[in-house]
């Protein structure tokens, strides 16, 4: 196929991305589009990666009956993705997360929590930390970076900041609210420590800076500030996160990983492109923007989708405001260790949790195979033909 015959093949299909991009405006038309969007995730998932579906009865024997659960012996552990396993339990269970999200480039750090408390250390979740967004409103009017004469102490102190790019806890410890727990751990100083051993050699990109702390992390949710995950979590006596507003409704959710690939592949292939569009954070909206003014299509239109994601932060040190700013050298962190947040969690929510009979209920009810995500496609499929079995 020629140049000019790809050209036309990749224009007409971003044109139907356009026409497709459910509409983002409000949580109701968003629910709406979760579905259809994780069965299209799901689908090229297993096709980028079969074994996942090969094998995805051993993925399901890394979870518990509930009927088993024992609240006494429940021990949360947090370990990092090392293995090829380890990276493809994430994958499969990633794929029920309410909204599903692709990997980003720059750094990654990804983690499993099992129950070490119970017998086969069942899953409890999984997690990633990610380098940032490169452009949120809402974060840099909070943290004072919003006027043109910060630009470059912007671009300076993104490096210090992670964000929670996905957080997904399964049943029946989704039930337990594990994915509090989950989400405070990684405010922890064996946390910072993993990151500061992963990344202590590693130079940046573009600035070939060693970037070996990080002072504030940032997460997104996307059906408004009331977040579960979020909502309540404090230390000291003060929140751990905070709300500070929406994202503006820029997305490239909607390009699926397969198309994205034809497109960073048209990309690179243009004369005088190089690593400052292809690699680093923010690369995706880069890659997506020059291919769409190549190809003659909107870049407006194709990486808008209306979508406001609500906005939280959390400050991991005392000083992180100057640390950004460049004003200090050192960051004063908080210390959160893992054990004192574990124990925070028994005591605050799982307690109570375990008492109410509803939640007792969903737990003793639930199995593995209700997970299983071959059977969901499949139930997808045949609602979307018109065979309906009431089951999702």
């Amino acid at each position: 196929m020629s140049p000019t015959d790809n050209a036309r093949r990749l224009r007409r299909k971003l044109n139907d991305v356009i026409k497709c991009t459910p509409d983002g405006s409000s949580a109701e038309a968003m629910r709406n589009a979760v579905m259809p969007w994780r069965r299209r995730f799901a689908e090229q998932m297993f096709e980028k990666k079969p074994r996942l579906r090969s094998h995805e009865d051993h993925y399901l024997s890394q979870l518990i009956f509930g009927k088993t659960v024992n609240e006494k012996n429940i021990d949360p552990v947090l370990t990092q993705c090392v293995t090829r396993e380890d990276f493809d339990i994430y994958d499969y269970f990633r794929m029920w997360s309410s909204f599903p999200t692709l990997d980003r480039p720059g750094r990654r750090l990804k983690f499993l929590l099992r129950d070490a408390g119970h017998p086969g250390a069942p899953l409890m979740g999984l997690c990633c930390l990610s380098s940032v967004v490169r452009q949120v409103q809402a974060r840099e009017d909070w943290i004072g970076w919003s006027e043109p004469e910060w630009l470059n102490v912007r671009a300076h102190g993104l490096a210090f900041i992670m964000d929670l790019s996905t957080c997904v806890t399964v049943p029946p410890y989704s039930y337990l609210t594990a994915g509090k727990l989950l989400a405070a751990m990684m405010a922890s100083d064996e946390i910072r420590d993993v990151y500061k051993a992963r990344y202590r050699r590693q130079r940046s990109v573009f600035r070939r800076r060693i970037i070996k702390d990080f002072v504030l992390m940032t997460t997104t949710a996307g059906y408004g500030r009331n977040a579960p995950l979020y909502k309540g979590l404090s230390y000291n006596g003060s929140r751990l996160f905070e709300f500070v507003g929406y994202t503006s409704g820029y997305s490239s959710f909607q390009i699926l990983p397969k198309l994205y690939e034809e497109v960073k592949k048209f990309t690179a292939e243009r004369r005088g492109i190089g690593n400052r569009v292809l690699c680093g954070a923010n690369a995706r909206f880069r890659i997506l923007r020059f291919a769409a003014r190549e190809l003659g299509i909107p870049e407006e239109k194709l990486i808008f989708s209306g979508h406001k994601r609500a906005v939280f932060v959390a400050p991991l040190a005392e000083n992180w405001r100057e640390f950004l700013f460049g004003s200090v050298a050192t960051p004063r962190y908080y210390h959160h260790s893992i054990s004192d947040i574990v124990q925070r969690w028994k005591t605050q929510w799982l307690s109570k949790r375990m008492s109410d009979s509803i939640v007792r209920h969903r737990i003793n009810h639930f199995v593995p195979e209700s997970l299983r995500m071959t059977r969901l496609l499949n139930d997808l499929r045949r609602e979307r033909n018109g065979v309906h079995n009431g089951e999702f």
